[in-house]
């Protein structure tokens, strides 16, 4: 073996060293890369997740707050009616007192 060969070997590996370690390079950057990006999507969907469970809340205090004024207001219009209906017997009972006190009208 002669000074030329040995040369060719040797450059030989070198480049075949240098191209595995170029292909292993990539590989490692895409499964590094593809893992930072799980983790930032996981961290995105706890993030995302927290703001759902903050307008949850909100949502159940308004829900709370509107249905108790949903009771007053029934309560009020309740009473509301029962007045209408009072003031309707009241107003019923002064017809009859005056077509009582006016009487039987001629030619009616």
């Amino acid at each position: 073996m002669g000074r030329t060969e040995l040369t060719l070997i040797v450059s030989g590996a070198l480049l075949l060293a240098f191209v595995l370690g170029w292909l292993l390079r990539g590989v490692f950057r895409r499964l590094n890369t593809e893992g930072r990006s799980g983790l930032r999507n996981a961290a995105e969907l706890v993030d995302r997740l927290h703001r759902a469970e903050e307008a949850e809340a909100r949502l159940r205090g308004v829900e709370r707050e509107l249905t108790a004024e949903l009771g007053e207001v029934r309560r009020e219009l309740a009473e509301c009616l029962r007045r209408l209906d009072a003031a309707r017997a009241e107003v019923d009972e002064i017809r009859e007192a005056y077509r009582q006190a006016v009487g039987p009208r001629e030619g009616t």
